[in-house]
């Protein structure tokens, strides 16, 4: 959680279109960051095919 990996990967996945936050971990009770994404239930099936590239390329640019 003392890294911030959470907001950097949702800064870098903003920064492609895809709307989300990060909610920080804390060390009691130990949890992890999370990620929390919520599209519209209307959105088409090809932006929804969008969003497991732009966590891959985001996920990949805040951890380098």
């Amino acid at each position: 959680p003392a890294l911030g990996v959470g907001v950097k990967i949702a800064r870098e996945a903003m920064s492609r279109g895809l709307m989300m936050r990060a909610r920080p971990g804390s060390a009691e009770p130990a949890t992890g960051d999370t990620l929390c994404l919520c599209p519209p239930l209307s959105t088409p099936d090809e932006i929804l095919d969008r969003i497991p590239r732009i966590l891959r390329e985001a996920v990949t640019a805040a951890t380098q």
